[in-house]
């Protein structure tokens, strides 16, 4: 529609005299509706700092729900108990090398301490890899390049350590510059922006930011319609009929078609061979010997001699040899062999097809016909008015990692919010890859090492998750956590948890929260680590047999679920506290499993591999390697479009969370959630809106009341828009040259008069007709049919004799 016509037709609806077009007159079957079609939306109003410059090269700042005012005596006294003792603390900790690659930077010497000795700083160089260190340095390049060093290892350990406050979108510009030796003082500085913040901040940080939302209402009132544009045209020759088939087709094709082949096979087989022998010898021997000789001995009267020798001998031998043999061969062979093949192929196919045909002739002898099709417009006129003004508080919404398991434990949201359906190969593709990286786990075999080291690998990893649980315990429940939170509240618990523990220990909790709900993986657990005390051989392979017999490894893959509370609760943990650090932005909800799974998933193929020794199994087919680069591809691309537009997709999944869990976490944000309402408006950027319940709570900061009733209503002028419809209206115009000869002009003379003869003799006719009827009494007969006649015959003659 031209400007002129629409400037037209706005002139003659304000004036009232507009009317309505001939699709209108009509005298259609169907009534038309005039309701009037009503729209609504709103839009968030952030109030900006009065004293904002549009030189200064930073940016803008808007109001948030600040806990503190500035002259408030509150804020004094969570500097002096909370922020400098939790800023005195926080360096000590730099002396743990978990929060450093290298070792305490305090515990290095000085580089500005010129009594240090070359040596000394010789020996740092080498054992600590000082890059571009050779030992054909000089002195002062040696102390260069270890100040150098010695500031970025200060500098990256502070970060390191201020990264949960970074991440959740706190600027703090003392974290690029700083002097090592006043750390307590940049870490005041930092826990004071964040704690402690003034009444306008970035809106990229997590505080809560005040806004008016409005809602605006449209009112689209249907006034008529017009002819639009022209659409097509159709010429017809004299006499010439077209035959119009107009033919549309619609299919849409879905195949779905999945092959789950499971193949296992197991054999034991078992030799024992025992032999006992046991031999006893005992021997004792005795021997006694006595000799007795006399000469020389007169006995009165006799004369004689005499002599004796006595001789004894004793010799005992017990000899007992006892040999028991017990040959014992136990083989046993089990062999279990389970082929399940399932093919599955869901087909649908949905289509629709209409066809219309039309007939256009032209009944004219000598002149064409010109069939033009236009467009029909529909005239609005547009009213756009406010509703309403509504206080509320922007909340910050967690931000998730993209990756393949999240992609599918969100498939149904995702697929229903894609923007593209070029993008739907990735979520397949997501599919193809944990399909393949469980594939390559269950095949793995690595026979080069004994079943101890997996044993030990599990072990491990389940201490591991039980010293970040302790950790965060022993974090949370300080006494620096305590009056952090007692002087801020969540946001104080929060950061001062989140700058002590690693972000490391709390994804690691994450994961053991949801683990702790399944009992039969937790007591496994605690089985083999009880029964396992890395002595022989042997009890490694009993604690993994016992350990495979309970529970399979998939139920040790790191996941996210509904049971986190739950979870969190058999810890001994408060879900208030991993609310808080979610829902300000201290950490992202990503599971840690401290390396468990691939451990318990390489003990159980280990195990298998050692059933197996007797008879190797051929190894299944995988995946071919052009599909897994294709799945690699679309799903890199899939990735790359949802970081690309995760708001749009964070929001899709915000949308969808369950009323119950939306309070949950909202409690996380601390007392902020008494006065918020669980209603969500919308959403403004990473932030989504809540209405304000209690007025009178902020009222010391911004006064809504005030400000909402000194908005003025605007009164938009109504707007004329025009919108084409699907209908279409048809205009016929006859030709003007008949581009005939003078003897066609003469025949069609001819026909023209014998056409008129017709019509006379036909009126003529009519006219006799009605004359019959008029007669009295009419003639009712048949127009056609003879009256009777009668026949009379008259003889007039002389009469005469003869």
């Amino acid at each position: 529609m031209t400007g002129t016509i629409a400037e037209s037709l706005a002139q003659e609806v304000d004036a009232g005299t507009y009317t309505p077009s001939f699709v209108v007159d009509c005298n259609l079957d169907l009534p038309i509706d005039r309701n009037p079609q009503v729209v609504r939306f709103t839009q968030f109003v952030l109030f900006a700092t009065p004293t904002l410059d549009v030189r200064s090269p930073a940016g803008p700042a808007f109001l948030i729900l600040q806990q503190y005012e500035p002259n408030d005596r509150g804020r004094e006294s969570v500097i002096k108990r909370v922020i400098k003792p939790l800023a005195a603390a926080l360096p000590s900790l730099l002396r743990g090398a978990s929060l450093s690659p290298a070792a305490s930077v305090e515990a290095l010497p000085d580089p500005n301490d010129s009594g240090v000795k070359i040596e000394r700083l010789r020996a740092l160089a080498v054992e600590r890899g000082i890059p571009g260190y050779h030992s054909r340095l000089s002195a002062s390049e040696v102390r260069a390049r270890y100040k150098g060093w010695f500031g970025e290892q200060a500098r990256s350990s502070v970060l390191r350590m201020l990264e949960p406050l970074r991440r959740a979108g706190f600027s703090a510009h003392a974290m690029h510059a700083f002097d090592w030796k006043k750390l307590p003082d940049v870490f005041e500085g930092v826990l004071t922006d964040a704690l402690l913040p003034g009444p306008y901040q970035p809106f990229e940080n997590p505080h809560p930011h005040f806004a008016l939302c409005a809602t605006f209402e449209q009112v689209w009132e249907l006034k008529g319609y017009t002819r639009g544009e022209l659409l097509s045209s159709i010429s017809l020759a004299p006499g010439e009929t077209l035959t119009l088939d107009i033919h549309s087709w619609d299919k849409s094709t879905i195949k779905n078609e999945e092959e789950l082949a499971t193949e296992s096979e197991m054999r034991i087989t078992e030799n024992v061979t025992q032999r006992d022998a046991r031999t006893m010898t005992r021997e004792m021997s005795k021997e006694l010997g006595g000799k007795l000789t006399a000469s020389g001995v007169t006995i009165p009267g006799v004369p004689a001699a005499f002599g004796g020798e006595v001789s004894g001998k004793l010799s005992q031998s017990s000899q007992s040899t006892v040999e028991k043999i017990r040959e014992r061969t136990v083989q046993a062979s089990n062999t279990v062999k389970s082929t399940r093949k399932m093919r599955i192929e869901v087909s649908r196919e949905v289509g629709r097809e209409q066809r219309q045909t039309r007939v256009v002739a032209n009944t004219n002898r000598c002149h064409t016909l010109n069939c033009n099709y236009f467009e029909v417009m529909a005239n609005y006129v547009v009213s756009t008015r406010r509703v309403s003004l509504e206080p509320c508080v922007l909340l910050p919404t967690p931000r998730t990692e993209i990756t393949a398991p999240w992609v599918l434990c969100h498939e149904d949201i995702l697929r229903q919010a894609l923007l593209d359906k070029a993008f739907l190969p990735g979520l397949e593709a997501a599919k193809t890859l944990e399909t393949n990286i469980e594939f390559e786990n269950l095949v793995k075999e690595s026979d080069s090492e004994d079943v101890d080291i997996y044993v030990q690998a599990i072990v491990d990893a389940y201490d591991a998750l039980l010293d970040a649980v302790e950790d965060l315990k022993s974090k949370s429940g300080s006494e620096l956590a305590a009056i952090a939170e007692a002087g801020s509240g969540a946001i104080g618990l929060a950061t001062a948890t989140a700058v002590a523990t690693d972000v490391q220990n709390l994804h690691r909790v994450l994961y053991i929260a949801v683990l702790a709900v399944d009992r039969a993986a937790i007591s496994a657990l605690e089985k083999i680590k009880a029964d396992w005390t890395g002595d022989p051989q042997r009890e490694a392979i009993d604690a993994i047999n016992d350990f495979v017999a309970v529970v399979r490894a998939s139920a040790y893959r790191p996941r996210l679920s509904g049971m986190l509370a739950s979870g969190l609760a058999l810890l001994g943990l408060p879900i208030g506290l991993m609310n808080a650090l979610t829902g300000w932005g201290f950490m992202f909800l990503m599971p840690d499993d401290a390396g468990l799974y691939n451990a318990v998933k390489v003990a159980h193929k280990k195990l298998k591999a050692r059933q197996q020794a007797a008879a190797e199994l051929p190894e299944p087919e995988a995946f071919e390697t052009v599909d897994l680069a294709k799945a690699r591809v679309a799903f890199a691309q899939l990735k790359c479009h949802i970081e690309d537009n995760w708001l749009h997709y964070e929001q899709a999944m915000w949308l969808r969370e369950d009323t119950d869990q939306r309070f949950m976490r909202l409690q996380g944000y601390g007392s902020v959630a008494a006065i918020l309402e669980n209603e969500l408006l919308g959403f403004l950027g990473h932030k989504a809106a809540f209405p304000i319940t209690d007025r009178q709570a902020v009222r010391p900061q911004i006064d809504f009341d005030t400000i909402i009733a000194g908005v003025e209503d605007v009164d938009v002028p109504s707007q004329l828009v025009t919108l084409p419809t699907q209908g279409t209206v048809l205009e016929a115009i006859v030709g003007e040259c008949d581009a005939c000869e003078e003897f066609i002009r003469q025949s069609r003379g001819l026909d023209v008069r014998a056409q008129e003869a017709k019509t006379l003799q036909e009126e003529t006719e009519a006219k006799r007709r009605q004359l019959r009827l008029d007669a009295v009494p009419p003639d009712l007969t048949h127009p056609g049919q003879p009256s009777s006649g009668k026949v009379v015959i008259n003889i007039d003659g002389e009469s005469g004799s003869e």
